[in-house]
C-alpha cells in the first residue's frame, strides 16, 4: 500500500504539473529557501490539499467543483480514477495500519479497545481508541486488513448480528405487507432491494418481483462480481432508509 500510494502521487503529480513545480519555496520577505526539518522545501503539487488538487484539475480540464470521491466519480478518466485509488490508499494506511499499531498493548500484544454501549442514538455498541468497527470488510483491502486480526491460541473469535432488525422494525410499525412477506418467507432484504434497482421495476407483484429476486440470487451465489455489487449498493440504501438518509447521501452511499 505504501508504494502503490507513493507511485500513484507521484504520477498525478507529473500528470498535473506546473510552471514552478521542482524548484525551491522561498520566503515572502527574505527570499530565502523555506526548509522542513533542515531540508529545502520543493515546490510540488500537494495531492491531499483540496483547493490546491481542485485548481490543478480544472486546469487540466476537468471542472471538478470540489475533490470528493462522488464528484471524481463523474469523470471516468484514468486521471481522477488514480486520485481516488491515492486517496483509498492514504485512508488505509493513516487510519488503519499506522494508527492501529499504536494500541497494542506491550504485555498482552492484543487491542483493548473501549466498548461503548450507551454512546449512539441507534442503541448499537460502538468501539474507540481505536474504532474497530469502522474497518472495511466489503473490500479487498479491507478483507485483508481484518485478516491481521488473530485470536489467541485455543480461542476463536465469534460473530453475531441481528438479521436485518431496522427493515423487520419498518415493516412492523408500518404495517408493509409487501416487506412482511419478504421477511415470513426469508427473502434476502438487500438482493430483493437489489433486484428492484439493478432491474428497474416498478410493480409490487410478487410473481413478477420474484422472478427478478431468483435471477440475482442465483447470481450471487455463484459469486459472481458484479451481482455482490449489486447486493452491496442496495444495503446502505435499505438501511438509510430507516435513519432518514436524504437524496445527497443515497447518491454517495450507492455510487
Amino acid at each position: 500500500w505504501y508504494e502503490e500510494k507513493a507511485a500513484l502521487e507521484e504520477l498525478i503529480q507529473i500528470t498535473l504539473f506546473e510552471p514552478g513545480d521542482g524548484e525551491i519555496v522561498l520566503t515572502e520577505k527574505t527570499k530565502k529557501p523555506k526548509t522542513k526539518n533542515g531540508e529545502p522545501i520543493i515546490q510540488a503539487l500537494n495531492v491531499g490539499a483540496r483547493i490546491q488538487l481542485k485548481a490543478r484539475l480544472n486546469n487540466y480540464g476537468i471542472p471538478v467543483i470540489d475533490t470528493s470521491a462522488p464528484e471524481l466519480k463523474r469523470y471516468n478518466v484514468p486521471l481522477t480514477t488514480w486520485i481516488l485509488r491515492w486517496k483509498k490508499m492514504m485512508s488505509y494506511t493513516s487510519k488503519y495500519s499506522d494508527k492501529f499499531q499504536g494500541f497494542i498493548h506491550p504485555d498482552s500484544k492484543a487491542i483493548h479497545a473501549d466498548v461503548r454501549i450507551t454512546r449512539t442514538a441507534t442503541g448499537r455498541v460502538a468501539y474507540a481508541n481505536p474504532p474497530l468497527q469502522q474497518v472495511p470488510s466489503r473490500t479487498d483491502e479491507g478483507l485483508l486488513l481484518r485478516a491481521a486480526f488473530k485470536a489467541k491460541p485455543g480461542f476463536v473469535f465469534v460473530i453475531c448480528d441481528y438479521s436485518a432488525i431496522e427493515m423487520r422494525l419498518i415493516a412492523e410499525i408500518y404495517n408493509d405487507s409487501l416487506l412482511k412477506r419478504i421477511f415470513h418467507e426469508a427473502i434476502d432484504m438487500h438482493i430483493f432491494t437489489g433486484a428492484y434497482v439493478h432491474y428497474k421495476l416498478n410493480t409490487r407483484n410478487w410473481d413478477v418481483l420474484m422472478e427478478h429476486y431468483y435471477k440475482l440470487e442465483v447470481a450471487y451465489k455463484a459469486e459472481e462480481r458484479w451481482a455482490r455489487d449489486v447486493r452491496r449498493q442496495a444495503k446502505p440504501a435499505n438501511f438509510g432508509l430507516g435513519y432518514g438518509a436524504g437524496s445527497l447521501r443515497y447518491q454517495q452511499m450507492c455510487w
